[in-house]
């Protein structure tokens, strides 16, 4: 475990370096958060009078959402690695190559949460007329953290797939519509046709926005909470066999030539 920790500090100490990029990034995220709620709050403002959906629901949904896909949000390098025969750097430690990786990203997300919070508070002044109390208790912590690590295992999966497939970024971007539309990023599951919310309950995408900001939100009973916080690790719990084993068949294949 010490290895590990160590490994966090180095990343964490990485991350801290200034990058003007980052304004530049979060600054176009609140630009694509205010023109989500810009075109959300006009399709709200069509539905029949007494629909059960707000403005002030619509508004603190997506605001909500902005802050919670910021926290789940998880990318790892292997893919990368793999193709630049880099791995074999990580393969000659004395550490596992997911646990460094999951060390890695963890830092990586400190950083970032931390970096983020002068977008959140714009954000919030922004909207603070319509922006509903969050709910914020130990099981929304909890939904919060298990998203993160299935979203972490989610692109792991899509990584490793580097060891079969030179380009995995095409597979990923169908991946990131997928996260969109099953999430809950784009569009609130109460917006959703029947035949999709049967495929969005199946997915684990759920657990990465829609859970947690429902949660945040207080839309959710304590049974609900139980019910998710078991689907969420059977999700990990899956994912972890489904990397076990296809990195444990992609390493023989592996081969890099002076990485």
């Amino acid at each position: 475990m010490t290895k590990y920790i160590t490994l966090f500090k180095c990343s964490l100490t990485a991350q801290m370096i200034f990058r003007f990029n980052f304004f530049i990034e979060y600054f176009s995220k609140l630009i694509r958060l205010m023109v989500k709620i810009f075109l959300w709050q006009a399709i709200v403002m069509s539905l029949p009078k007494g629909s059960d959906i707000s403005i002030k629901f619509i508004v603190t949904y997506f605001v909500f959402a902005f802050i919670i896909e910021e926290m789940t949000g998880a990318d790892t390098q292997i893919a990368a690695k793999i193709k630049a025969g880099t791995l074999s750097n990580d393969l000659l430690k004395p550490v596992n190559v997911v646990g460094l990786e999951f060390s890695r990203v963890v830092a990586e997300k400190l950083m970032t949460v931390v970096k983020f919070i002068p977008a959140m508070v714009a954000i919030l002044l922004i909207y603070h007329r319509y922006v509903m109390a969050p709910d914020i208790n130990i099981w929304v912590i909890l939904l919060v953290l298990l998203g993160f690590v299935v979203n972490f295992f989610i692109m792991l999966t899509l990584h490793v797939i580097a060891f079969w497939v030179t380009e995995v970024y095409a597979l990923g971007f169908v991946i990131l519509t997928f996260f969109g539309i099953f999430s809950g990023n784009l569009i609130p599951y109460e917006f959703l046709p029947d035949s999709m919310k049967m495929i969005f309950e199946l997915l684990p995408f759920k657990f990465l926005i829609h859970i947690p900001v429902n949660a945040v939100m207080g839309r959710l009973d304590t049974q609900h909470i139980y019910i998710c916080l078991l689907q969420a690790a059977g999700y990990i719990g899956i994912f972890s066999l489904v990397n076990y084993l296809l990195f444990r068949n992609g390493i023989k294949k592996y081969t890099s030539m002076g990485g």
